[in-house]
């Protein structure tokens, strides 16, 4: 518990001013109190959202110096309310799907064009992302973190029949926004907290500078750099399925599968490292998961890939650049194939 005051006391209690009349340091049995402009603070209650945001207006009477100190006193009071709140958010909605495809199969459904030329894999879990919510894909899961990819099928979301999950970045770039529960919560691509309740989807947190994959995602925020893909395989990870396909996986320049074309500050390079990251992260932690991108572009031997035979007959450069090193998607389908509905 953190107190905040800006009297001083006496009784046995010492006291060290470091920030003149605005902080007032005090230890009394072994217990340290911080006192700032009068207020009380206690750092796990929606009050300190409020108190925060009063103190950092008072911050612009401060000296250069007491903006130095206060600053990083606010940062880690912000810390710790964020990360209380993102282990309070996902308890509520993660512990319930731990392991529950355990040793089974996982599809995680990307939207790049290759997507058009695969068929669903009979008994495998689908985890879509973003506009593979228009597909006739059967769907469980599907995850999506930025409001401008979903905001032309908000009604299709609606009538989704499936477990949806929308992602909310935690990323502390200053006190002045990680104060919030979210750092982004003003940023024009967020998924306004409406929106999310229209589609009665879950929210979750993610963070885009993590270095490796979060492996207990019921009291860390995901690991998701520039694409909420990273998520849906951390997701995977967690049912304890033994296999994840990667499909629509592109990571090129080429678009997506509805014939859509990528914005101006899509980077296809960047992606690509991001996912080698990625790889090693997995690799490293869960070695005994087999990973295999279906019809690779950008992930080309990455890890295991295979293609499916719809795909060869349209690019049959493919079988002469490959030769004997190819490997055929062993398809167990559907009844339909994957459209546009």
């Amino acid at each position: 518990m953190i107190i905040i005051s800006n009297k001083s006391f006496k009784d046995g209690k010492k006291s060290v001013s470091f920030l003149g009349k605005f902080f007032v340091k005090e230890t009394f049995k072994g217990r340290t109190k911080i006192k700032i402009f009068g207020h009380k603070i206690f750092s796990r209650t929606n009050r300190n959202l409020r108190l925060l945001n009063d103190l950092k207006e008072r911050v612009d009477f401060l000296t250069c110096e007491q903006k130095v100190r206060t600053n990083s006193l606010l940062r880690e009071l912000s810390a710790n309310y964020l990360s209380q709140t993102i282990a309070n958010q996902h308890q509520k909605i993660f512990p319930k799907y731990k392991n529950k495809e355990k040793g089974g199969t996982a599809v995680v459904v990307a939207t790049g064009p290759t997507l058009a030329a695969y068929t669903p894999i009979k008994n495998a879990v689908h985890i879509g992302v973003n506009s593979t919510a228009k597909t006739n894909i059967p769907l469980k899961y599907w995850f999506a973190t930025d409001i401008i990819a979903i905001e032309t099928f908000i009604d299709k979301l609606v009538k989704l029949k499936c477990n949806k999950f929308v992602g909310i970045c935690a990323n502390p770039f200053s006190w002045k926004e990680s104060y919030k529960a979210s750092a982004l919560n003003d940023h024009p691509r967020i998924i306004p907290d409406s929106v999310i309740e229209k589609i009665h989807a879950n929210k979750f947190y993610f963070k885009t500078n993590l270095r490796e994959i979060s492996r207990n995602i019921e009291l860390e925020p995901f690991y998701n750099l520039c694409s909420c893909v990273f998520s849906a395989v951390t997701f995977a990870v967690y049912l304890g399925v033994k296999r994840i396909y990667l499909v629509g996986c592109d990571s090129a320049n080429n678009g997506y599968f509805d014939d859509r074309k990528q914005t101006g500050d899509f980077k296809a390079d960047n992606i690509v490292k991001d996912w080698h990251l990625f790889a090693e992260s997995l690799k490293l932690f869960y070695p005994d998961i087999e990973i295999v991108s279906i019809n690779p572009v950008g992930l080309r031997g990455l890890f295991k890939d295979v293609y499916t035979k719809e795909y060869l007959k349209a690019n049959p450069e493919l079988r002469e650049e490959l030769g004997k090193n190819i490997e055929i998607l062993n398809e167990k389908p559907d009844k339909k194939k994957t459209k546009r509905k």
